[in-house]
């Protein structure tokens, strides 16, 4: 049996969002529907949709939605020749959505009062027109909390190396038997539309150290 009180629903994963829609902006051609006392949108307000298409927005109008990703993966290789190692390893995660805080949360600077420094978004107003964030006001602004779901799908360049072995025969004049010069980075490349410092991440959190070692290695 589902338990909305704990986000406890079949079939989904433990604490999955439990929401509005996010619809877009009401703007000021629009014909906005009389939903009842409980929302009177405005021109720069947010929508959500009426899931079940009665003509008003109520909390059975909230969606499920599920935080895994959908799919996961990895690529990885490692070639050698002629003493040159090279080897890199890409990951993936594709099709998770998380809450991003920065986008509507009054803490992170997201709530478009503008008493906290936060993401900059494209916020609707008479002249900019947009379609994917209100108009800012000191006041609360209803259904915020719908924007707030990103995709957070990314592929990262976990680790890449390059090595170099110097032949044993340049080495003998100098009595040594083995000497490898090498380089190493993790972290270095990530793509991802999440709009934090880690896709990985809550927002706000301290993200995945960039990385890059150089070594030499040196046997008599």
């Amino acid at each position: 049996v589902d338990d909305i009180a704990n986000k406890w629903f079949i079939g989904y994963n433990v604490d999955a969002y439990y929401d509005y829609q996010f619809e877009g902006i009401w703007q000021l051609d629009d014909e906005i529907p009389d939903f009842g006392p409980n929302y009177l949108p405005q021109p720069g307000d947010i929508k959500v949709k009426d899931v079940d298409k009665d003509g008003l927005i109520t909390p059975d109008d909230r969606i499920i939605i599920n935080r895994s990703p959908k799919w996961t993966g990895s690529l990885g290789s490692s070639v050698a020749w002629q003493g040159i190692e090279f080897s890199f390893d890409f990951y993936t995660v594709q099709g998770v959505i998380k809450s991003n805080a920065y986008l509507y949360d009054s803490n992170s600077g997201g709530d478009l009062h503008g008493r906290l420094n936060g993401i900059k978004v494209d916020y609707w107003t008479l002249e900019n027109p947009s379609n994917t964030a209100p108009r800012p006001r000191d006041a609360t602004i209803t259904y915020f909390s719908s924007l707030a779901y990103q995709d957070a799908s990314y592929v990262r360049l976990r680790n890449i190396s390059l090595a170099y072995d110097f032949p044993s025969k340049l080495l003998k004049d100098i009595h040594m038997s083995k000497l490898r010069v090498y380089a190493t980075a993790t972290n270095l490349w990530t793509h991802t539309n999440f709009l934090s410092y880690s896709p990985e991440l809550s927002a706000g959190s301290y993200p995945e150290p960039k990385t890059l070692l150089v070594g030499l290695n040196v046997s008599f």
